[in-house]
């Protein structure tokens, strides 16, 4: 056999593959002939190339690194020299499979540490972001007696005071409502360009005596415009605005019905930083079209709470944090319910979770969403919730972003489940849970009021 038919480099084997059926001995009367391997190799072009090109290679000379075997003169080395070339490469293996191991280990430290410092960062963000919409003083609505007072809305028109850059919510008073059904159409237009910058549709169902708050997708930019809001009523008579100050000058007069009434319209704003895409207030009604948008949960202390333990000073709305406290007292989660807290068109919801004290051992957290049916099993150790989130457990003083995917969008309004306990081993004192910041993450197609 010709030398070199087995050769080895450095970094790694050559193989060439032969047929089997070329391997088989052959048999000649009784006597049993092997394979002329010799004959196999030369006449194979693909062997005869790889072996010329072996032997062109530098490192085929003696002083190179891959060693030859001579089958003819020294067969007895075959055997070794295989085992010796595949202990080598399985030994290479190894440490790069360690290598890789630890490199593995490596990246998952810091993609933790990463995911973690973006948690962080989240909480920050979300939390500056809510305050962004602030709230300017309101006109109106008045308290004194007008002659317009007793007009039945169909349609109206205001021109809008004050700048408007930044704007990012109106709101109108509604001092009575229909009894009839039908739709209320708003649209905010800028006047020097013509274009419709919201639009709002509002069933009557979904209306309520007091503020419609109605929010845009992003605050205005800095550039000024006149911004005239108009609107007309579908249904039958009944609807009642709340009227604000008088004014001389026509042009700020609202008009209702075709006519000026002397005063304006009751009117509240919200401005933010020119330009910015905001969370909406739950409370508000977002503008037609608006896609997967967001909206915040306004806790205040008039926030309806439905609590597991019937103690209501274990969960209560925290006036200074603004935030619904509830306290942990063992393994069995303890739940406060916001009954109809979410709304229809969700797939996302987010809330804040910290415990405060310092002092304060691990806490559990989650959400949950649940019908109204369910209130009454509210103080059962378990409870099957339509929809829960996956337990997230905190240290002391470790804000983070607790989170409920929905597989599709929310059909119809739920109650809202805060959940916490404590893991095995924990006290639960000084382990009060903060939930704020909740959000609301509407899918496409679920940002019409209807």
């Amino acid at each position: 056999m010709q030398a070199g038919a087995l050769t080895h480099k450095s970094d790694e084997c050559t193989l060439v593959a032969l047929s089997l059926d070329s391997l088989e001995p052959t048999t000649t009367g009784e006597a049993l002939i092997p394979p002329d391997l010799d004959s196999i190799i030369t006449s194979s072009p693909d062997i005869l190339e790889r072996i010329q090109a072996y032997y062109a290679s530098p490192a085929a000379s003696p002083a190179g690194p891959a060693p030859l075997v001579a089958l003819i003169s020294a067969p007895e080395q075959v055997t070794p020299f295989i085992f010796g070339r595949i202990a080598a490469c399985v030994r290479r293996l190894a440490r790069a499979n360690a290598d890789l191991l630890r490199s593995t280990a490596l990246l998952r430290a810091d993609y933790e540490a990463m995911s973690a410092a973006f948690a962080a960062l989240e909480v920050l963000v979300q939390h500056n972001r809510l305050a962004e919409r602030r709230a300017a003083t309101p006109v109106g609505p008045s308290r004194l007696s007008h002659p317009a007072d007793g007009l039945s809305v169909e349609n109206f028109e205001q021109l809008l005071p004050d700048r408007s850059a930044g704007l990012c919510d109106v709101a109108i008073y509604l001092r009575a409502l229909p009894k009839g059904e039908g739709d209320l159409h708003i649209q905010l237009r800028a006047l020097e360009s013509d274009v419709v910058v919201g639009r709002w549709t509002v069933a009557r169902r979904a209306l309520s005596e007091g503020w419609l708050r109605l929010s845009l997708d992003r605050a205005l930019p800095v550039e000024p415009c006149s911004l005239l809001l108009s609107g007309r009523w579908t249904g039958g008579e009944g609807l009642h605005l709340g009227l604000g100050v008088s004014h001389p000058v026509e042009r700020w007069q609202a008009l209702i019905n075709g006519q000026r009434i002397g005063s304006t319209l009751a009117l509240n704003r919200w401005t933010a930083s020119p330009g910015l895409r905001l969370p909406h207030s739950s409370e508000a009604v977002r503008a037609l079209g608006s896609g997967m948008e967001r909206s915040t949960l306004v806790l205040q202390a008039d926030t309806a709470i439905i609590d597991s333990l019937g103690d209501a000073s274990m969960v209560f709305f925290h006036e200074a944090e603004r935030s619904i406290q509830v306290h942990p007292v063992g393994l069995s989660p303890t739940k406060a319910c916001l009954p109809l807290a979410c709304p229809a068109g969700v797939v996302r919801i987010s809330a804040r979770v910290e415990t405060m004290h310092p002092e304060a051992g691990r806490v559990v957290y989650g959400l949950g969403l649940g019908s109204p049916d369910m209130r009454g099993a509210i103080a059962l150790p378990s409870l099957d919730l339509d929809h829960q989130s996956d337990w997230v457990v905190l240290p002391a003083r470790t804000p983070a972003m607790v989170t409920l995917f929905l597989a599709e969008p929310l059909a119809e309004p739920a109650d809202l489940y805060l959940l916490t306990r404590l893991p095995e081993g924990e006290s639960a004192r000084f382990c009060w849970a903060h939930f704020s910041d909740i959000t609301f993450d509407y899918a496409e197609g679920g940002a019409d009021v209807a």
